[in-house]
């Protein structure tokens, strides 16, 4: 199960550290060359996003990517150019250009990659493509307050406050 946690950013660490230590007692936290997060010497995952105040937090025994962006009414048109032909005629709004964005960013953190394959990527439908192949995740967008969240998981996705 992979575990989504909303909080403030100024308390993200905080919950993260006791929960790790909840759950595997004495842990160290490393980073991959692309500066992904992990517990060394164990299988317990997690990701971090923020945007303003707020941050979500996600946790897993399988690998997660997590991402949240703020509406601020911006037209961001240079990414909406960037995308396929297919996504631009499912982007009517900014709610459906940020559900695009971060799920796709999900994704690429769930996998541990960089920002540089966000131009493979796809999103149609609810599903994430990459170089045109389905991929076999759990995909969750969701609008919560004034931010878009998007959660990428191999496992059932809980949210612990809504």
């Amino acid at each position: 199960m992979t575990c989504v946690y909303i909080v403030e950013k100024s308390e993200v660490n905080k919950l993260l550290k006791s929960i790790l230590k909840e759950k595997l007692g004495e842990f160290t936290i490393l980073k991959t060359p692309l500066g992904k997060p992990y517990v060394a010497g164990n299988d317990m995952f997690f990701n971090i996003s923020h945007s303003k105040d707020i941050a979500v937090l996600a946790i897993s025994s399988l690998p997660v990517g997590v991402d949240i962006e703020c509406f601020s009414g911006k037209k961001r048109t240079a990414i909406i150019n960037a995308l396929s032909s297919s996504e631009r005629q499912n982007i009517f709004t900014e709610s459906d250009f940020l559900k695009n964005f971060t799920a796709k960013e999900a994704f690429i953190k769930k996998i541990g990659a960089s920002i540089s394959i966000f131009k493979r990527l796809i999103y149609l439908n609810d599903e994430i493509y990459y170089d045109g192949k389905k991929q076999d995740v759990i995909l969750y967008t969701k609008i919560y307050d004034n931010f878009v969240i998007s959660v990428c998981s191999e496992q059932q996705i809980v949210f612990n406050r809504d």
